[in-house]
Formats: C-alpha cells, structure tokens, sequence
C-alpha cells in the first residue's frame, strides 16, 4: 500500500525525514484464537463473558459507564496529578518513528468501531457522515486533530493542540446534549456518548495496536507501548472521561486484557452482524481515504484485520483489492521491519495528507463525481 496518489509536480522534496533511533524487536504482538462459547448478550453494556476475576472487573467497571454521560466536567485547564510527563511526551517521538503504522491502525479501529451500534447512532445524528464528501472532510479533521495531538502539548492553553482537543470535547458534549437533551431533562437510561462510548472510542485508537503491534509493523519495546498507552489515558482525561472508566488507566497486560475483552465481545459480535448504516459507513470512511492513499479499499483493509480477528472474509475482492492486500502483507509483514522503510512510508503520507489538506475542494470534487452526489 503506497500513500500517494495523484501527487502534483509542484509538490518538490526539499528535505528527508530524520532518522529514528533504534528500534528494539520484542515478541509483543498479543494475537489470541477469539474464545468459543461467547454469551449471547455479549453486546450488552452488562454482559459478563468468561474471564478472570480481574478482567472481569475491569470489563464491568467499564460497562457502567454506559449509564454515565461521557463528559465528567471535569477541568480542562491543568493535567491529572498521575500524569508522567516523561512518558507521555514520549508518544511523541513514537508517532514521529511510526506515523504510517499508527494512521494505518487508527483508521482500521475507525473502520470497525462504527460496526458497534451505540457509536453508529451519534456519529449519523450531526450529519457529517451523510456521505462520501462528508466522511472526507470529516476523516480527515480527524487526523489534524490526532496529529496535533501528537505533536503538540494538550495542556499548554496556549498550544494548538489543547486548542484542538478542546474543540473536539465541546463538538462531543454539543452532539450529546442534542440527543439526551439537558441533564436535568435526559431520561435515557444509557445516554448517548456515554463514558463507556468513549472507553470503546479510545480502544479504536489504541486497540489494535496494542493487541497486534507486529501485525501494522510495530516493532517496538513493552515501554513504549505502555507510553501510548498513557497517552491515551492523557486524551481520555482531556475529553472528559473519569478515569476509573479509562481504557488506558492499566499497565500493558491489564490494557491488553480488557482490550481482548472488548475485542471478543463488542467487536466481533457486531461487525459479524452488521447494522446496514455501519457497514455503509465503514465503507465509505476507507474510500473517503482512497482518494489520495492508492491501493487502500475496505475489501483489501477488512480481509487484512477480519483474518487476524478469525473472521469469514465473505465478500468478492477483484484485482485492485488483492493488490492492495497483498501490498499490505508485505508492507507489514516485511517491509516494515527496516528502520529506512519506516522513514520512507512516513514521508509518501506526510505528502499524501499535506496534499489533502491543501486541495480539498479538488478531492471533494473528485469524490462527489464518481458517486454522483450533487449536493455536497
């Protein structure tokens, strides 16, 4: 899979990126067989499948927070007292080595995390999901606003960044309040964009990659991991989650755990059971981000993760797709266990997305006359 397409002349290559440093190989990639005899109710906030103790309470800690709205209110202008800042500016020099491996798992966890029908609801109410042109746009702020997240410094008032996530957590409590209505008027028993909504949001961020980091070409040490880990818990606090239902509040094998939890009991389930409104919009999200990364389609991203997740791949592929799979086998697979491959697919994304970014009204153009929509 080659992040670039239809890359203008005027686009010149005036520096290459910096050299990352070494990158220690450890056996981390927590690949498990999905556990048989799974409960029918396993889609139920409530649900208890088989599971040690511990898990279990974390697994039930977190389902209570279906009751509970996603923003604690808490405040936004000082970090948490657990925060290590060591360790989660440390993320930043991760994303830098691995931007291709993290977009690349970020957008497979939006792929699937729609498949769960608490967040299908909320993400169709605002309307920027109606079609392929609003995915685009949508998708693609979704990724400044991770990268500024990344980049910057969340908890400095005056960095883009705090700015960004700041928006980003008004835009949450703005599309709940629309649809609980006020707290003292919400008779919802689970209200929308619970806290439970946005543990399962974070696992679309860090899930996959901390569950199958060999798999998107990760190879990097547990502490590292657990660096991503602990910014991510830093994001959740920022957008208002307690923290006694943030999914990254563990260590690396408690995260892991729970992240396998939900793996086997909301992932799979929903997306082998598929709402039509999910699938079409995981659908449309990947070919949103084909107009500029060529070779991305979902039948090629779905067989990628639905063999790794024990799942049927039931759907025709023609040669575009299986190109673009077997691209991503050996990408991953092999490609990206070389410090220069890393460097050289994180500049061809850089370019692709700063490209996006610069000729939207083209790709939006571009998207709106292939699927015919008139009214962008």
């Amino acid at each position: 899979m080659i992040p670039l397409n239809f890359i203008s002349s005027r686009y010149k290559v005036i520096s290459t990126p910096s050299c990352h440093p070494q990158l220690p190989i450890e056996d981390l990639d927590h690949t498990e067989k999905p556990r048989a005899g799974l409960p029918s109710n396993a889609m139920s906030p409530n649900a208890k499948p088989e599971e040690p103790d511990a898990v279990v309470g974390k697994l039930d800690e977190l389902r209570e927070g279906a009751e509970v709205r996603g923003d604690c209110e808490s405040p936004a202008d000082q970090p948490p007292p657990w925060l290590d800042k060591e360790r989660f500016y440390r993320a930043r020099e991760i994303f830098k080595n691995h931007f291709f491996s993290i977009f690349f798992s970020h957008l497979a966890g939006l792929m699937l995390i729609v498949h769960i029908p608490s967040m299908t609801g909320p993400l169709m109410s605002t309307g920027n999901s109606a079609n392929i042109v609003c995915l685009f746009r949508r998708y693609l702020s979704t990724l400044v606003h991770i990268r500024r997240w990344y980049e910057g410094d969340i908890f400095n008032p005056d960095d883009p960044a705090h700015q960004s996530i700041t928006m980003v957590r008004g835009m949450h409590k703005r599309v709940a309040d629309k649809i609980n209505g006020t707290p003292s008027t919400c008779r919802r028993r689970c209200p929308a964009v619970s806290q439970y909504d946005m543990a399962l949001t974070q696992f679309a961020f860090v899930g996959l990659i901390i569950l199958h980091p060999k798999h998107v070409g990760l190879h990097c040490s547990k502490e590292d991991l657990e660096c991503l880990i602990h910014f991510w818990r830093g994001i959740g606090y920022m957008l208002g989650m307690e923290d006694r239902y943030n999914l990254c509040n563990g260590n690396l094998e408690e995260t892991v755990a729970v992240c396998r939890d939900i793996m086997d009991s909301e992932l799979r389930p929903s997306v082998q059971k598929p709402q039509k409104e999910s699938t079409s919009m995981s659908r449309g999200i990947v070919k949103a981000m084909n107009s500029f990364i060529i070779f991305l389609s979902w039948e090629a991203m779905a067989r990628f993760w639905y063999e790794q997740m024990d799942l049927p791949c039931d759907f025709p592929m023609g040669i575009y797709e299986s190109t673009g799979y077997w691209l991503m086998r050996f990408t991953f697979g092999w490609l990206l266990r070389f410090r220069m491959f890393h460097r050289f697919f994180n500049f061809l994304l850089r370019i692709a997305v700063k490209q996006a970014l610069n000729s939207k009204e083209y790709y939006e153009g571009y998207l709106a006359r292939n699927h015919n929509i008139t009214n962008v």
